[in-house]
């Protein structure tokens, strides 16, 4: 009898994570290598509330080790103050999506993390999650899209920037989101867009970027995502892995 309920337990467990991206399934075990003398430092933030999976930190974590040669350092924004992350002097900053409810959320707790983003020069990326909490920290608003925005959508350029290097107009991303910004925060710019929602944005005078999809989650067949991560990385001063994925 115990082996019949493993053995369902398996396969609705397997059933269950097949409707994941394939990278949260491979990098489940993930850990950040060893740091290397002389290398720059990507600090990644996890923005999920708590431990529940999956761990966005791990999936972005490995994408952003197989892009760039760089050192990677893992915080949660509750431990994110200015002085938190100026002690790791990072090259960049990463902030991953979440999968929490908004309610779970307790202002209070972001205090230190919205001070960072009000203070930094230090290029950062906020991704899905991210984004809407850089929006947030800004002035605008995390509002419900009464759907679930998930899979491949095309989006349209509407500011050139140096993060669109060798992108198309129209570039094919993965969204995976029910949320969104109400509207462009004040002191940035709309970068680009589909019907539903904000899809890009960068503040006016820091290198301060937020992007509604999830380029850790794009097929290598669809590198137009993986391109921008790139580029924003050439931005911040940090060498890409010449295996990098395209």
């Amino acid at each position: 009898m115990a082996i019949v309920l493993f053995l369902c337990a398996f396969i609705i467990w397997l059933n269950f994570i097949r409707g994941y991206p394939r990278i949260i399934r491979t990098t489940m075990l993930w850990e950040p290598p060893a740091h290397s003398p002389g290398k720059p430092l990507i600090a990644v933030i996890e923005m999920g509330c708590d431990e529940s999976f999956p761990q966005l930190w791990r999936s972005m974590g490995c994408f952003i080790n197989e892009l760039a040669d760089a050192n990677i350092a893992i915080l949660h924004y509750r431990n994110v103050t200015p002085g938190s992350i100026a002690s790791l002097n990072p090259a960049a900053v990463i902030l991953t999506g979440y999968h929490q409810e908004l309610a779970r959320y307790s202002q209070d707790e972001m205090h230190g993390f919205f001070e960072f983003l009000s203070q930094t020069d230090v290029p950062v990326l906020g991704i899905c999650g991210g984004h809407q909490f850089m929006g947030l920290a800004f002035g605008s608003s995390i509002v419900g899209m009464g759907f679930e925005e998930r899979g491949y959508f095309r989006i349209s350029i509407r500011r050139e920037d140096p993060i669109f290097a060798g992108i198309s107009r129209m570039p094919l991303v993965y969204d995976w989101h029910s949320l969104k910004l109400d509207r462009v925060p004040p002191g940035f710019l709309l970068l680009g867009d589909n019907e539903h929602c904000i899809q890009a944005m960068r503040h006016e005078h820091r290198p301060l970027y937020g992007v509604q999809f999830h380029p850790e989650f794009a097929d290598r067949a669809y590198p137009d995502s993986t391109l921008m991560v790139k580029n924003f990385m050439v931005q911040a001063g940090i060498p890409l892995r010449r295996s990098s994925p395209e």
